[in-house]
């Protein structure tokens, strides 16, 4: 991971581990504790606190295990380390886990844990990079640079959320949303948005390499990196009609039922007035909709 999960400053955050063993979700043989650490005085907040083992209705949820922090160990910014301890089979094992605590984020915190995961993909697909020093685009680095989860959520909130609903025929009405919004977008469709915010996060990406200004009469090199906002963007069209033809997919299912329906036969397109009203409408594969 090129970044440690960002957690709001003052916030009331539930935080958990799941524990398996080959594959398969276990309940540990005890109790399992865990350690809070800040890392910049080494001052321990939480010490051997229990964590509450999550309710096992189904075998999916063995091994589920969380704790709640309160604003008493988020009101300070910077880093964290949580040190999950558990024993399973009778051997002892210990999980580290690293966390930063940030400016408020209102568009991440209005996401649910699997909002937050479509999110966590979208970071993950740049974390790979290796421009900077710690994996991905450079602009990580920078301190004045708010660039992580909160800004990919805003881009796929509101940018990826907004190519969804206006591009392609028809436009949604009402108009989905993802996280804040009563007409929620279904689970089904997260694949979709992860591909719009994905797409409008490498725009953004691009954007952000327009005002670099360059050495001119300096003697001595310098990092020039002018040129990959040209690379970003070529990048976002690539990923950009692969998003607009999942779109079409997607709507043209939404066509089906609607009045403005023709039906292409033998190579012509007869308009729905030319169809027997007294048959059914049936969707046939070589149907086309306007």
């Amino acid at each position: 991971m090129a970044r440690r999960e960002p957690i709001s400053q003052y916030s009331t955050e539930l935080i958990g581990i799941i524990i398996s063993d080959s594959g398969m979700p276990e309940d540990a043989d005890a109790d399992v504790t865990l350690t809070i650490v800040r890392e910049s005085d080494n001052e321990v907040l939480v010490l051997d606190a229990i964590a509450t083992h999550e309710p096992a209705p189904t075998p999916a949820l063995l091994g589920h295990y969380s704790y709640s922090m309160t604003p008493l160990i988020t009101n300070q910014k910077g880093n964290y380390t949580i040190t999950w301890k558990y024993t399973l089979g009778g051997d002892p094992r210990e999980f580290p886990y690293q966390f930063m605590v940030v400016t408020p984020q209102p568009y991440w915190d209005s996401l649910n844990a699997k909002q937050k995961g479509v999110i966590e993909n979208i970071y993950f697909k740049l974390s790979d990079g290796f421009d900077s020093t710690i994996g991905g685009p450079y602009l990580w680095e920078l301190p004045q640079s708010n660039f992580g989860y909160e800004t990919i959520a805003r881009l796929t909130i509101i940018d990826g959320m907004n190519a969804i609903n206006f591009e392609g025929p028809k436009a949604f009405q009402q108009p989905y949303s993802f996280g804040p919004g009563t007409r929620q977008i279904g689970e089904g469709w997260y694949g979709l948005v992860q591909q719009a915010g994905f797409y409008e996060t490498l725009k953004h990406l691009s954007r952000s390499y327009l005002e670099i200004p360059q050495a001119t009469n300096v003697p001595t090199a310098y990092e020039d990196r002018t040129r990959y906002s040209e690379m970003w963007m070529r990048l976002a069209e690539a990923e950009g009609e692969r998003l607009l033809r999942q779109i079409h997919m997607i709507k043209r299912a939404f066509a089906f039922g609607v009045k403005a329906r023709a039906q292409l036969v033998a190579g012509g397109i007869f308009p729905i007035s030319y169809l027997n009203p007294a048959r059914p409408r049936w969707p046939y594969v070589l149907t086309r909709f306007y």
